[in-house]
C-alpha cells in the first residue's frame, strides 16, 4: 500500500523507462520509510494526547454523540446551538456508531470513544496527506523537495497535534486537501472518464460543506475557478450528483440528531449572521 501512494503519477508524454530506473525505486523505498514512521509518529500522538483543540471538540460532538448514545430526562444542559438547530449532525453520528460499536463489545469508555476518534481523524489525515503527495509528485521536481514535504507534513508536531482531533475544521480541511488533490489530477483524466470524476469531485465538496459550514466561502472560490479555468461540461454534470447525495448525507444525519426535518446550514446562517449571536 505504501509503495503504491508514492508511486509517481504517469504523464502523457513521459517514457516507461523512467518509472523502472534502481534510483526510481530507491526513492520510492525512502518515501515510504519515512511514511510509514510518520504513521507511527501520528497514530502515537493519537493515543497519548489528551484534553481538546477547542471547547467545541467537546460540547459539540462528544456531548451530542452522549446524549444519542444514552439519553437524558432534560436538553437544558447542552449548549445554545443545539436548541436552535444550528449544527451539523455528521460528526456525532460518526461518533455514535463507534460509540454503539465499543458498547457492543462491552469496551465503551469515554476515554476509549475519543482515542477511537482521535485514531479515525489520524489515519484520515494521513490518507490526505498522501494522496496530496501523489498528485504533486511531479511538481515537487526533486527528491529532496519531495522528502522535505513529507517531513512538514508528517513531523511537524503542531501538525500532527492537529491531525489527530476529531474537530469540524480538520475534517473539512482534510476533505479540501483531498479535493485538492484529485482536482489536480483532472488533466490526467480521460474525457470518457470526466463524469465519474466530477461525482467524486462533488462528493468531496458536498461532504466539506456538510462538516463545516464555512468552508462553503472556499468552495465558492474553487467553483469559480473551475468555470474561469477548467470548464467541462460533462465533469461539471457528474458534480451534481455527487453534492446531492453528499448533502442527502448531510440532510438524514441532522433529522436523526435532531429528530425533524430542518435545514441546519439556513439555520446557522440565521442564528450567526441575521440575529448576530
Amino acid at each position: 500500500f505504501l509503495p503504491y501512494l508514492c508511486r509517481p503519477m504517469k504523464h502523457p508524454n513521459e517514457t516507461k523507462s523512467f518509472f523502472f530506473t534502481p534510483n526510481c525505486f530507491g526513492e520510492r523505498r525512502t518515501y515510504g520509510r519515512i511514511i510509514l514512521a510518520g504513521s507511527l509518529f501520528t497514530l502515537l500522538f493519537a493515543l497519548v494526547s489528551r484534553g481538546f483543540y477547542h471547547p467545541d471538540e467537546h460540547y459539540q460532538i462528544l456531548e451530542y454523540a452522549h446524549l444519542k448514545l444514552f439519553g437524558a430526562a432534560s436538553t437544558d444542559y447542552l449548549p445554545w446551538e443545539y436548541h436552535a438547530m444550528m449544527r451539523p449532525g455528521l460528526q456525532p453520528f460518526i461518533a455514535w456508531v463507534l460509540g454503539r460499536g465499543l458498547l457492543a463489545a462491552g469496551l465503551y469508555s469515554p476515554f476509549a470513544l475519543v482515542a477511537l476518534l482521535q485514531l479515525l481523524s489520524g489515519v484520515f489525515s494521513l490518507f490526505s496527506l498522501c494522496m496530496l503527495f501523489r498528485a504533486v509528485y511531479d511538481e515537487l521536481g526533486t527528491a529532496c523537495r519531495r522528502r522535505w514535504f513529507l517531513y512538514v507534513g508528517l513531523f511537524l508536531c503542531f501538525e500532527v497535534y492537529l491531525h489527530v482531533h476529531f474537530t469540524a475544521e480538520m475534517a473539512a480541511g482534510n476533505l479540501l486537501v483531498l479535493l485538492a488533490a484529485r482536482t489536480l489530477r483532472l488533466h490526467r483524466t480521460a474525457p470518457a472518464s470526466e463524469f465519474r470524476s466530477g461525482m467524486l469531485l462533488g462528493l468531496l465538496a458536498g461532504l466539506t460543506f456538510a462538516v463545516r459550514y464555512q468552508a462553503g466561502f472556499a468552495l465558492a472560490g474553487y467553483g469559480l475557478w473551475l468555470l474561469c479555468y477548467h470548464r467541462r461540461w460533462r465533469l461539471f454534470a457528474g458534480m451534481v450528483p455527487g453534492v446531492l447525495l453528499a448533502l442527502a448525507i448531510g440532510l438524514l444525519t441532522d433529522y436523526w440528531f435532531y429528530g425533524e426535518w430542518t435545514v441546519v446550514p439556513y439555520n446557522y446562517l440565521e442564528e450567526n449572521i441575521l440575529n448576530a449571536h
